[in-house]
């Protein structure tokens, strides 16, 4: 069975997961809290780029979400991911790559505020619950 690692509030992983619900692939979600399980030696052996999201395929390991994409897209043919005219398929290769290098930097600010909030509601109550 494939295994997705990932974390809920990556856009990146969201996609990969996307992709195989519409192609109804089995897989097991593996979650990662990335206020450091990337950086464990465990998931550093998977990648040591310690990004999300991964796939595994038996002994085949996949990184970078398009990487994975395209794939699941190949093995998985049915139904395509992307459309075969080549005016769509331009389209939508625009579109993930203006996504992956304009959207996804602007929203890294945002990212990194919501995961500070987390750790810090997480450090609060830890501390609150000694007492």
């Amino acid at each position: 069975m494939l295994k997705l690692y990932y974390t809920p509030i990556s856009v990146n992983s969201r996609r990969v997961w996307v992709a195989l619900l519409e192609k109804q692939i089995a897989f097991e979600p593996l979650a990662l809290n990335l206020d450091g399980d990337q950086f464990e030696p465990d998931f550093l052996g998977i990648n040591p780029f310690h990004r999300i999201p991964v796939l595994v395929d038996g002994d085949l390991t996949v990184v970078e979400s398009l990487a994975i994409l395209d794939y699941i897209d190949a093995k998985y043919p049915a139904p395509p991911l992307l459309p075969t005219e080549v005016k769509a398929l331009g389209i939508v290769r625009m579109v993930e790559m203006v996504t992956l290098n304009e959207l996804l930097p602007a929203m890294f600010p945002l990212t990194r505020q919501l995961l500070c909030r987390e750790i810090l509601r997480k450090s609060w109550h830890s501390q609150s619950n000694r007492y």
